[in-house]
């Protein structure tokens, strides 16, 4: 387990959505060092909670972004937000209940989340955001 690192790869090419990525990998990075100082469960769901909170925020103005170029597969990334929200909730229970292994967990699923959902599901609504100048 290590640092979340951005890099181009990650980038959508909407700057308004790229910059809000990068602080969505600050903050699990703050997580992260939790994690690795050993923080008390106290502290841990604070700062899972506000990864929670800022995921939350974010997908509400990408959701917005994507009305506004008329994005035709809306409903469907809608719905994926859906899921990811409602598991990371599920995360922020165990975490708040002091599972062993929980906030490992959770970074691995929050890894394994950037990864596969702004490089696969992200990107597929760049073409329609840089055509109406949203770039």
């Amino acid at each position: 387990m290590s640092h979340i690192k951005w890099d181009d790869t990650f980038s959508v090419g909407v700057e308004l959505i790229d910059s809000q990525h990068q602080l969505l990998f600050q903050i699990i990075n703050r997580f992260y060092d939790a994690i690795e100082r050993k923080e008390n469960q106290t502290i841990l769901s604070k700062l899972f909670h506000e990864v929670l909170d800022y995921t939350t925020m974010h997908f509400s103005i990408e959701e917005t972004m994507m009305k506004q170029c008329n994005y035709p597969d809306i409903a469907q990334h809608q719905e994926i937000h859906k899921r990811l929200i409602a598991r990371a909730g599920e995360v922020q229970q165990e975490i708040n209940r002091g599972v062993k292994g929980a906030p490992q967990a959770a970074m691995l699923f929050l890894t394994d989340w950037l990864e596969k959902h702004i490089k696969g599901n992200d990107k597929q609504y760049t073409p329609f955001m840089t055509k109406l100048g949203a770039a």
